[in-house]
This record gives structure tokens, sequence and C-alpha cells, in this order.
């Protein structure tokens, strides 16, 4: 038998960020300054006279709500999620070295903490790429919590269906980010 080395790189988001922006009219006055004359004669003054410019908002880009959640979420959350799989990746390797688990152990706590409070955030306005997303996150969830009990346990093929579970999310994460991309282009 061999052993089993975990770890693997998380694709991130390619999230494009749309701005939206607004351009207002100002408005422009003058007036015309009072004068005497030196007969006694004094002019009077002009009313004043304020132009306001018809006002012309620039066009606005509006996001979707598929770049709004990517922009809100989906950027923060594969970060979070992407640094603990490369964690999880050093550590692993360090432990395999080493014999000393216990820093690998909370890497993959850490990771399942994480994927949990990323499942509570809202769903992808996108049916079928929120199914990829939902996998992804569950895949990493179990994941991480086979590696915490593979590590308690002692348990080989508890760790090596970790690594099938966090390489099944990686490729979860390739089609979702396909997806993204060709709704973003």
């Amino acid at each position: 038998g061999g052993g089993g080395g975990g770890g693997g790189g998380a694709v991130g988001f390619v999230v494009v960020a749309i701005a939206t922006s607004q351009n207002g009219g100002g408005t422009k006055s003058s007036s015309a300054s009072s004068t005497k004359s030196s007969s006694a004669s004094s002019t009077k003054s002009a009313p004043a006279t304020t132009t306001a410019p018809p006002t012309t908002a620039a066009p606005t880009t509006t996001a979707s709500p598929i770049a709004v959640w990517a922009a809100s979420y989906g950027s923060k959350d594969t970060g979070v999620l992407s640094s603990d799989l490369t964690s999880i990746g050093t550590e692993a390797g360090k432990a395999a070295q080493s014999g000393q688990y216990s820093t690998f152990q909370a890497d993959c706590q850490q990771l399942s903490n994480d994927a949990a409070s990323v499942q509570s955030d809202p769903p992808i306005p996108d049916a079928t790429m929120e199914s990829h997303w939902s996998t992804l996150l569950s895949n990493l969830k179990s994941g991480a919590d086979d590696c915490v009990s593979g590590i308690e346990n002692s348990d080989a093929s508890l760790l090596n269906q970790a690594t099938s579970e966090f390489n099944a999310a990686n490729t979860e994460m390739d089609t979702l980010t396909s997806e993204l991309n060709a709704h973003n282009s």
C-alpha cells in the first residue's frame, strides 16, 4: 500500500466588476451689476438670471444578478476557501514527512468551518451555477470533515476519501468558473 498526499489548487473566480456611473449637470448663473452715473440718473440692475442646462445622465450599466453575487460573495468566498486548500496542501506534505499532524488537522477543521459558513451565503442566482457551487461546497465540507476524522483515528482510507472529495470540488470549481466566464463574456 502507498500513502496519499492531499491538496490541490483551487481555481479562483474571474469577476468582472461592473461599475455604474452617473454624470449630473451643473448650473450657470450670471447677473448684471448696478451702476450709478455721475449725473444723478441711475441704471437699474438687470434681473439675475439662472439657466440650468438640460441634464443628461450618462448611460448606466446595470450589473447582472450573477455579477452582483460574484462581486459580493464569490470572490471573497473563493479566496478564503483557496487559502484553506493551499494550507492543507502545504501541511499535508509536512505531516507526511514529520509525522506531526496537528497543524494539518487544524487546517482541515478551518476548511470545514469556512465551507459551512459559505454555505449560508445567498445562492448564485442561476440554478445550474448554484448546483455546481453547492456540490463544490459539500465536497469541501465532507473532505475537510473526513480529513479531521482520518487524522483523529489514524485512518488512511478517510484521508484518501478526503483527497477524492477535494479533487471533486476542484472539478466543480473548474466547471463553475467556465460557466461564469461564459456568462461574463
